[in-house]
Formats: C-alpha cells, structure tokens, sequence
C-alpha cells in the first residue's frame, strides 16, 4: 500500500483511473488516512469517484471531523449523490457538524429526494438528539 501523501497527490490526477485507485487505497487505510478525508470528500460531486470516495469517507467515520466544512458545502450541492453522501456522513461529525443543522432541517424537510430526506432525517438527530425538526 502507497503512503498517504502519495496517494492524496494521486486523488488530484487527471486520470479518473488513478483518483479511483487512490480513493479505494486511502478507504483501506481507515481513519489512519483521515487527512485525506476533506479531499475525498470534496469528490463527492466528482462523477468519476463519486462513489469510490464516498466508500473511503465511510471506511474512516470517527476521523470525519477533520472534513466537516467539505461535507457541509456538499449538503447544497446539486448533485443527488453528493447530497445525499454528504448528508449520511456528516451526522458522524458529532458536535462539529452543528453550524450545519439549518441545512439538514431544510434537507430533511424539503428535499426532493426521500433518500436525502431521511439521511438529513437520521444526521440531525445524530448530532443533536434533543433537536427539534419543526
């Protein structure tokens, strides 16, 4: 297995075979490889790796923290999966995640997609178990 900044260089390739690859190699390496999260996370919306870093990002979920902000931004994305990805993930980001929780409760009412809505559902209610959805 390739070291973590070799790898994070490969995420930034213009070959979506080589950002497939590296996303698969950093997910292996679980929370070990977390510095990479904001960049895998970033690929949510990127259709050649969407799903490989979506796999990654849940290999290492008590290391999510270090890529709330890129999570949060990927919750407005136009992008159904992004959305929707972003949404699962952020709920592991704890307290972190609560500058996002209007966000989730406008996913979580509003969205068009049911997938997204019970994600946003499940995430809010992760972060803040008293919150309130009205």
């Amino acid at each position: 297995m390739e070291n973590i900044e070799n790898l994070i260089s490969c995420l930034k390739s213009e070959d979506p075979k080589v950002r497939i690859q590296a996303a698969k190699d950093l997910g292996a390496m679980g929370d070990k490889a977390a510095q990479a999260s904001g960049l895998l996370a970033s690929a949510l919306d990127d259709i050649w790796i969407q799903k490989s870093a979506f796999w990654a990002l849940c290999q290492m979920t008590s290391a999510l923290s270090y890529c709330v902000v890129e999570l949060g931004e990927k919750l407005k994305s136009e992008d159904d999966f992004a959305r929707e990805s972003a949404a699962q993930l952020i709920g592991y980001c704890g307290k972190d995640a609560m500058p996002y929780m209007d966000t989730l409760k406008n996913l979580a009412k509003n969205d068009s997609s049911l997938s997204i809505r019970e994600k946003a559902k499940e995430s809010f209610f992760k972060i803040d178990p008293d919150a309130l959805l009205d």
